[in-house]
């Protein structure tokens, strides 16, 4: 064992001087095998310890502390885990195995068709696309001749509703106007020439494997479809121009029916002494023309009602003078009394003709008184 004396050499008075106690590095190195190496403190600094931030953090961990103790049970029932829905697992395994087989069964026939097989099913599909342009234009073709064919024949009771109107009653113009409008309209339906329609397309037989029949009959169906592409822009423009006529011809139709209410003016300015009921029939015929189109049975039946409402109104009126001029005094000097009535009075016959004396006759003079 190791004695002090060996570790500080020197005699006590030599401890209690104020020269180190050892300058060998032997001693110094056994001290550290004892008690280690010396530890280097930070010296202190002046700066105060921040107490407030300390505080600060003290309470916040205890407020935390707090709020985990009062948690309320539903949080902890929020964190339990859920019940595994194997249907619903067992049914996403069943789609993606689906889709993972359809993509591998695609892939798998993309690989091993032919440049023939591909435009074979090209074919297919523009035969099919054909079909259906040629199913469009056949109906199209039935539509649009049996629609001319309509507006043709419904302007025959149109035409005779308007000449059968009484022109004294009505603007008689426009009446005019407008039949002649109707005939120009009718002619013009009847020179509309439908095109041809192409002839329908039987699909031939073709060897699947030859690409080169693939290829002939590939461009024989498009060449097709160009062709029924065309037939329909034709009947459609067949169907526009008819449509023009059309709008021009009723906006003759819409422009003589306003002419109604005019005439009913004029008719209830010049029967001022029918009664307002006779009045009121003309305004609501007159409305009713103008709101119902005379291509229908409404306007056609509001026209003749027009008619015989403003007869009607010019009988009201005659009656109406009749009574104002039977209602006028009599002249014949009896007063109130009545009476019969005074004669007319006669009227005078013109005077005889004077004939002036001749002046070969000799007058006797006057004697003078």
């Amino acid at each position: 064992m190791t004695t002090l004396a060996e570790l500080f050499p020197g005699d006590a008075r030599d401890h209690q001087a104020t020269t180190p106690l050892s300058t060998d590095d032997e001693a110094r190195g056994k001290l550290q095998q004892l008690i280690g190496s010396p530890v280097q403190l930070a010296a202190p600094t002046d700066a105060p310890s921040d107490r407030g931030e300390l505080r600060s953090l003290v309470d916040q961990v205890a407020a935390d502390v707090r709020t985990t103790a009062v948690a309320p049970r539903g949080s902890f029932r929020a964190r339990r885990s859920r019940r595994i829905n194997w249907v619903n697992v067992i049914a996403g395994v069943v789609a993606l195995l689906v889709v993972g087989g359809t993509a591998t069964f695609v892939v798998a026939q993309s690989a091993r068709a032919t440049p023939a097989a591909t435009a074979y099913q090209s074919l297919v599909n523009d035969q099919d696309d054909l079909a259906s342009a040629e199913q469009g234009l056949a109906a199209l073709n039935d539509r649009v001749p049996a629609s001319i064919a309509d507006d043709v024949s419904a302007t025959a009771a149109v035409r005779s509703a308007l000449v059968a109107l009484d022109a004294e009653l009505i603007d008689g113009a426009s009446r005019d106007a407008t039949v002649a409008a109707l005939d120009a309209y009718v002619g013009a339906l009847q020179t509309l020439s439908l095109p041809e329609m192409p002839a329908a397309y039987e699909r031939p037989d073709v060897d699947p494997e030859s690409l080169a029949e693939v290829a002939s009959a590939i461009d024989e169906v498009r060449a097709r479809v160009v062709v029924v592409d065309g037939a329909i822009a034709d009947l459609r423009e067949v169907r526009g121009q008819a449509d023009a006529a059309t709008a021009t011809y009723r906006q003759q139709l819409a422009a003589f029916a306003a002419t109604f209410t005019a005439r009913a003016e004029t008719e209830d300015a010049e029967n001022a002494l029918a009664d307002q009921s006779f009045r009121d029939a003309v305004w609501a015929a007159a409305a009713s023309v103008v709101a119902n189109t005379l291509e229908t049975d409404a306007g056609r039946q509001a026209a003749t009602a027009y008619i015989a409402a403003v007869q009607a109104l010019r009988e009201d009126q005659a009656r109406a003078v009749e009574a104002v001029v039977s209602e006028e005094p009599s002249y014949d000097g009896g007063g109130d009394g009545g009476g019969e009535e005074s004669p007319a009075p006669e009227v005078p016959s013109d005077p005889p003709p004077v004939t002036e004396p001749d002046s070969d006759i000799p007058t006797d003079p006057v004697p003078e008184g």
